[in-house]
């Protein structure tokens, strides 16, 4: 007789792929503009949602506001949807967002599984947090860099200095959260 085998993904997490993805797909457009990148939540629901959910649902969560987007809908930064976004001077940031949730929830489940203490965990929610930022940074500006043709180092005053604060205030923000919720969360859904 054949044992029953796992399905990659089960109607549970289906479920917290769609409602997170929904979130994220209704909270990540909401931006100011304030030069050619504007300040928007999807630094802030990556990285949110990295915290709160395992590996393989944070990643799916961010694919499919890029999939949606993609195909017009108009979940990026300004309600824009559209392939022509993603081929665009700012798409570096969001294509960022799968790998900055990736991070993020490795980071979480280490915390939740495997550290041995309460100041061991928020060290490394807090450098994987800043490390994702980073890594936000890099991506979206090199992308930048390459599109619009501009030097790295201009870029950075334009793409980075201004977001330098208030992306730190989204990562208090979620390690709030995190630390508040995350617990029992994985209590109450085994994970």
């Amino acid at each position: 007789m054949k044992a029953h085998k796992k399905p990659f993904v089960t109607t549970f997490e289906l479920t917290l792929i769609a409602v997170f993805g929904a979130a994220n797909c209704i909270i990540a457009p909401l931006s100011v503009p304030i030069g050619p990148v504007p300040v928007s939540l999807s630094v802030f629901m990556a990285l949110l949602c990295g915290a709160l959910l395992p590996p393989k649902i944070a990643v799916f969560s961010q694919l499919l506001r890029i999939i949606l987007g993609a195909v017009g809908i108009p979940v990026f930064a300004g309600f824009q949807g559209g392939a022509q976004y993603l081929a665009g001077p700012v798409a570096g940031y969001t294509i960022a967002t799968p790998f900055m949730a990736l991070a993020v929830a490795f980071a979480a489940n280490y915390c939740a599984h495997k550290a041995p203490s309460y100041s061991i965990k928020l060290v490394v929610m807090v450098s994987t947090c800043v490390v994702a930022l980073l890594f936000d940074y890099a991506l979206g500006t090199v992308w930048y860099c390459v599109v619009t043709h501009i030097e790295f180092l201009p870029a950075l005053l334009v793409c980075v200095v201004p977001f330098i604060v208030v992306d730190i205030l989204k990562i208090v923000a979620v390690l709030f959260i995190w630390i508040a919720i995350a617990k029992r969360l994985r209590r109450q859904f085994h994970y």
